[in-house]
């Protein structure tokens, strides 16, 4: 399906005309895939939406049967949710929009706010999501656990963000092996994860042969030694201060770059909210 197909779709559900203005800015409408593409969906049970920069590990040995049958919606960050496939929940937004308006009576704006601007809101992970779902009328129960490995992007070195409680923890590298993928820190131990995701990491273009296990290391994709010293994970450990103060310029520019392209108002009209509940 093409772009502007899905720009159809998009439109041919909402009571508003939309733009989707670039591919990153289809990030918003990931919690409507559930309306966009029900001609999919008849026969299934959860329907999500995960990024396209992930390293998999085994998802059973997290997404469980049990968790299957007590949640509704499973993990709340953008890169990969699932939402059980129920009326309730896959009308959710829609529905505010037209019959609730949670969403503005509680952080004063809609998702008309959101879709009509080219600005990329997170509207698939941040508060304004939260605020429709966890409405009592919805009752969806959530299951949220850091499972996944989500890696910093400002550093060269892997540190992976906790997004629960915001707490960083190192690892040395990521060893993927016959579906398992384990983060290792550098005295040995190791973390089995859901998945990596390697948000705006450039990795080199190494071919690495189906040999039923690699190694991630900073920036590279490479075939598992036959030894893996000390030597190395300190090297792969090390901190890289113009790396780091390139990617801090390039969030700059990127958070200015939000504002113009209608963040600003976005955030604006947050604030004023804000004030007039006080």
């Amino acid at each position: 399906m093409d772009y502007n197909e899905v720009e159809k779709r998009v439109n041919s559900l909402l009571p508003f005309k939309v733009k989707m203005y670039s591919p990153y800015k289809i990030t918003d409408y990931k919690p409507l895939y559930g309306k966009i593409f029900s001609d999919y969906l008849k026969e299934y049970d959860f329907w999500g939406f995960c990024d396209v920069d992930l390293i998999w590990g085994n998802l059973a040995h997290f997404i469980t049967h049990d968790v299957l049958k007590n949640y509704d919606r499973i993990y709340s960050r953008g890169h990969l949710e699932l939402f059980r496939n129920l009326p309730k929940i896959t009308n959710a937004v829609i529905d505010d929009y037209s019959k609730y308006h949670t969403l503005e009576n509680t952080m004063g704006v809609s998702i008309k706010d959101i879709f009509s601007h080219s600005y990329a809101a997170h509207f698939d992970e941040g508060p304004h999501l939260q605020a429709i779902m966890s409405q009592p009328r919805i009752n969806a129960r959530n299951y949220i656990h850091y499972d996944m490995a989500d890696i910093k992007s400002t550093k060269k070195q892997f540190i992976c963000i906790n997004p629960i409680d915001n707490s960083e923890e190192a690892f040395a590298y990521f060893k993927w092996e016959n579906g398992v993928l384990s983060g290792y820190r550098l005295d040995g131990t190791f973390k089995e994860f859901a998945y990596a995701h390697l948000q705006k990491i450039k990795m080199s273009e190494q071919t690495v042969k189906d040999e039923g296990a690699f190694l991630i290391i900073p920036n590279k994709f490479i075939k598992v030694p036959s030894v893996i010293d000390s030597t190395s994970t300190k090297v792969w450990s090390e901190e890289d201060k113009d790396y780091e103060k390139s990617k801090l310029n390039y969030f700059k520019w990127l958070r200015f770059k939000h504002i113009f392209n209608g963040g600003g108002i976005l955030r604006l009209k947050e604030k004023i909210h804000q004030y007039r509940a006080k």
